[in-house]
């Protein structure tokens, strides 16, 4: 199940998986099912709600969208309503406003239908992917800045989730979707370390 909020869009969710070559993660997100509640970290939180202090609160998800763009808005509700209900990956890419101006997020989660074992849930990163979606191009040579050893693996990760999704094993799907919250995670905590020390 892949979706895109906007279709304007100048480009699928599929390419920018394949040709993210100067996509930052920004954030991660929770989903609790039976509770309808998300819940975001640093990254997300401030991203989404303009304020890193409500990470880990949880919120609904007309606040989580507060700072969605008004055009893309209504098709991000309807497309994750749509995934909360159906389960199965999600991709979505729309338009974020911030104070530092407009942001264009690549949403990249999986839900997990409710069992008998546990209630609905789901996760996902946030990679920004601006750049990609403004420049319509390959940056230069004098705008890149040295990879991390994370920042590579998730560039690996993201191209790994392409493959697998031409291929379709399930399992396969599943292991790369949380290898990518997991190298999401792992950003996040070194941007929250690094915020410490600027603090």
């Amino acid at each position: 199940m892949r979706h895109r909020a906007d279709d304007h869009a100048p480009e699928c969710a599929d390419d920018l998986l394949n040709r993210a070559d100067d996509a930052v993660v920004v954030g991660t997100w929770v989903w609790h099912g039976g509770a309808g509640d998300h819940v975001l970290d640093d990254g997300a939180a401030d991203l989404l709600l303009g304020d890193a202090s409500l990470a880990q609160t949880p919120v609904n998800l007309d606040a989580a969208l507060d700072r969605v763009h008004a055009e893309d808005r209504c098709a991000v509700f309807r497309r994750i309503r749509q995934a909360e209900n159906e389960g199965g990956p999600i991709v979505l890419t729309y338009r974020v406003e911030t104070d530092e101006g407009v942001r264009w997020i690549l949403d990249h989660g999986r839900i997990y239908a409710a069992t008998d074992a546990a209630p609905a849930h789901g996760h996902g990163i946030l990679i920004d992917v601006t750049h990609r979606m403004c420049a319509g191009g390959e940056a230069s040579e004098t705008d890149r800045a040295p990879l991390s050893p994370l920042d590579r693996a998730a560039r690996h990760a993201i191209a790994a989730r392409r493959a697998i999704d031409a291929d379709g094993t399930p399992v396969l799907r599943q292991m790369v979707d949380l290898l990518m919250w997991e190298i999401g995670r792992a950003i996040a905590r070194r941007i929250d370390r690094a915020r410490g020390r600027l603090n």
